[in-house]
């Protein structure tokens, strides 16, 4: 495969990438239905008013559905196993039990995927079966609202402090908010393979 840059390409520091032959990088590809990972060695480098690179396969092929729903961390607080990249504070969720307003949890948004969330909850433990009413607001857009249901819960230790584990399952979802989820998860994903690539060149 050839890889072509019209420019040096920088890392997230603003400082030149070397690309050296013999490094690897991984390239994402990145659809409207599919997440294709492909890890690569520089094989080869040609500077001609152009930067490029012939890359080998060298590592193994990963794909994943947009609807496969990756679930990305808040706080870097993933369990070993699953896909996560750091969200910082870019996304936020506050969480109320459905029909009743006055109500709202103390709660740490732990991780999020376009069909559910693990939160860590505060001080009170939700009852099997709850109904939530979630406002999530991404960036500076103006947040959104979703219905979601307790599908599961465990008591742990977290950061020195005994909280309730609550994944909630999302009922009802406006297809546009579920997509601007899915969306930013994706660009966040993006983001981290780019620094990957920084680590490796």
């Amino acid at each position: 495969m050839k890889l072509t840059f019209e420019r040096e390409p920088k890392n997230s520091r603003g400082e030149s990438i070397p690309l050296i032959v013999g490094d690897f990088v991984s390239v994402n590809f990145i659809g409207a239905s599919e997440v294709c990972a492909i890890t690569y060695k520089i094989v080869e480098k040609k500077m001609d008013g152009h930067i490029t690179l012939l890359l080998d396969e060298a590592g193994k092929v990963e794909e994943h559905s947009r609807r496969q729903h990756f679930r990305l961390s808040t706080i870097g607080g993933m369990p070993k196993g699953q896909q996560a990249v750091e969200a910082g504070g870019k996304i936020k969720a506050s969480v109320r039990e459905a029909g009743d307003p006055d109500k709202a949890y103390r709660t740490k948004m732990i991780n999020i995927s376009g069909g559910g969330m693990l939160f860590a909850f505060y001080d009170a433990m939700p009852h099997l079966n709850s109904i939530f009413d979630i406002q999530i607001a991404i960036g500076g857009a103006p947040g959104f609202y979703i219905k979601g249901k307790l599908a599961r819960i465990e008591r742990q230790l977290y950061e020195n402090e005994t909280v309730f584990m609550v994944g909630v399952t999302f009922l009802e979802i406006n297809e546009s908010d579920r997509e601007a989820i899915i969306n930013f998860v994706f660009e966040q994903q993006k983001t981290k393979k780019a620094s990957t690539v920084d680590a490796m060149a």
